[in-house]
Formats: structure tokens, C-alpha cells, sequence
């Protein structure tokens, strides 16, 4: 499955590239971002490079479908959004999601899920998404 680059206001949305283990590993070392989602806390920036080099080959076999969410101001990777599996006659597709704690609460990651289930209903054919979050969804400051 081929990540195509997707803009929106606060985010673009593109495939990974072994170049982002340094933003990756800075959210995903975060147990506060990991602590929902299916794989585990980085614990060293070796841990986000065997999870950039698993994503990469996803790409090569057509098999992938990981996005990293960049935030258009910096330039930096700030999350991922993944269709994590596609089954069924259905077309059922998981949505995954982690996001850098600075940046909950602002609506990139609704953003980046629009663009994202755009894509998988428009190209895959999908039927339905679920999603699976790694940051709340709804955050409360004071």
C-alpha cells in the first residue's frame, strides 16, 4: 500500500523514512503516549529504528500502511497513523495512532485521521475503520 504525502492545515501525513528515528523515539519513549497503544515504550532510539526498518519493509511489500504526522511548521514527526489491519470481506480497517504529547489537544490528529480514512475508503475500499488511540480523546488542561 503505496503512503502518499497528505497536507492539511496543521499536519502533512507521509511515509516514514529511517531519517525520523530521533522525532519517533522522542514520543514514543513517552509512557504517557505509549500507554494504550499495542506496542511497547521505546526504551532506546535502537528500539525506533527496528520499528522505521519493519515499516519501511511494510512499504517495499506493499504491505504497509503507516503514516508519519508531521507538523508543518517545524518539519518534525511528531505522530504516526496506521491502518494496522484491512480483513474481511468487509473491509474493516484499525485505525492506530500515537501523538507527541505537546501537541494533543490542537486537532492535528483529527486532521490526520481525516486524510487517512480518506484514503482508505476512497483507494483501499474499505467499508468501516476502528480506531485504536494512543493519546485521549478528549484533553483536559488546568
Amino acid at each position: 500500500m503505496i503512503c502518499r504525502r497528505y497536507r492539511r492545515n496543521g499536519c502533512s501525513c507521509a511515509g516514514l523514512r529511517l531519517d525520523d528515528a530521533e522525532d519517533l523515539f522522542a514520543y514514543a519513549s513517552d509512557p504517557k503516549v505509549t500507554a494504550t497503544l499495542v506496542w511497547e515504550t521505546h526504551l532506546s532510539i535502537d528500539d525506533s529504528v527496528a520499528f522505521l526498518q519493519q515499516v519501511i519493509a511494510s512499504y517495499a511489500e506493499d504491505a504497509g500502511a503507516v503514516w508519519g504526522i508531521e507538523d508543518n511548521e517545524s518539519g518534525r514527526i511528531i505522530g504516526t497513523i496506521s491502518f494496522n489491519t484491512i480483513r474481511g470481506e468487509g473491509y474493516i480497517g484499525d485505525v492506530g495512532y500515537a501523538l507527541a504529547r505537546p501537541y494533543w489537544g490542537r486537532g492535528l490528529m483529527t486532521e490526520a485521521l481525516a486524510a487517512v480514512l480518506d484514503y482508505g475508503f476512497r483507494h483501499v475500499g474499505l467499508h468501516r475503520s476502528r480506531r485504536h488511540a494512543g493519546t485521549p480523546t478528549s484533553v483536559h488542561t488546568g
